[in-house]
C-alpha cells in the first residue's frame, strides 16, 4: 500500500505541476539512525536491517520511476532520495547507509545530514571528503547529469554557539 501512495503522489505531482519547471524530491531523513534502530545508537546495524533498507529504497525508487514512465509530463521533475548521516563511520569501514545500502540501490540522489563532519575542527577538508565518498557509492544514472549528493542538514547548537558564531561557522561550511 505504501508504494502505491508513492506512485500516486508522484503521478499527481507530474500531472498537477506539468509545465511549471518545478522539481520535487521524495525522500526520508536520518537513514543511519533508522537502520540502527534508534537515534544516537553506536551499535552497528544488523544485516537484516541493511537488507530491509535496500529493498525499501529500491521499491520506493521503482514507484517513482514507474510513475514517471506511466505519466506523460514535461516541465516538471520528481526524484527519489535517501538521507545518510553517519558518513564518517562508513569511511572508517563500519557498516552504514553510505557503504552498505546506497551501493545496492538505484536511488536518484542522496542527502547528507552532515553533523558528523561539519561540526569538527577539520570541516573544510572533512565535509568535501564525505561528499565525494558518498558520490563514489552511487550507481551510475545516465539520465541525471552532474553531482547527485547534497548537504541536507547542518547547524551549530545555540547552547554552544552565539548567533555570530553560528553565522560564521555556517558561512565557513557553505564556502
Amino acid at each position: 500500500k505504501g508504494l502505491s501512495l508513492i506512485y500516486d503522489r508522484c503521478c499527481y505531482l507530474l500531472k498537477t505541476y506539468r509545465g511549471t519547471r518545478k522539481t520535487f524530491y521524495l525522500g526520508h531523513w536520518e537513514g543511519d539512525w533508522e537502520i540502527r534502530g534508534r537515534a544516537g545508537s553506536r551499535e552497528d546495524p544488523t544485516p537484516e536491517r541493511i537488507a530491509n533498507k535496500i529493498r525499501w529504497l529500491n521499491r520506493r525508487q521503482q514507484a517513482v520511476d514507474d510513475a514517471k514512465r506511466d505519466t506523460p509530463h514535461t516541465g516538471v521533475e520528481v526524484f527519489c532520495y535517501a538521507e545518510v548521516n553517519l558518513v564518517r563511520d562508513a569511511m572508517a569501514g563500519r557498516p552504514a547507509m553510505t557503504n552498505e545500502v546506497i551501493p545496492h540501490t538505484q536511488i536518484d540522489f542522496v542527502s547528507y545530514s552532515s553533523y558528523d563532519t561539519a561540526n569538527g575542527k577539520d570541516a573544510e577538508t572533512e565535509v568535501p571528503k564525505a561528499l565525494d565518498y558518498i558520490e563514489s557509492k552511487l550507481l551510475p544514472k545516465p539520465v541525471i547529469k552532474g553531482k547527485r549528493v547534497w548537504i541536507g542538514e547542518y547547524g551549530y547548537p545555540a547552547c554552544n554557539c552565539s548567533p555570530q558564531e553560528q553565522e560564521s561557522q555556517s558561512r565557513r561550511l557553505i564556502k
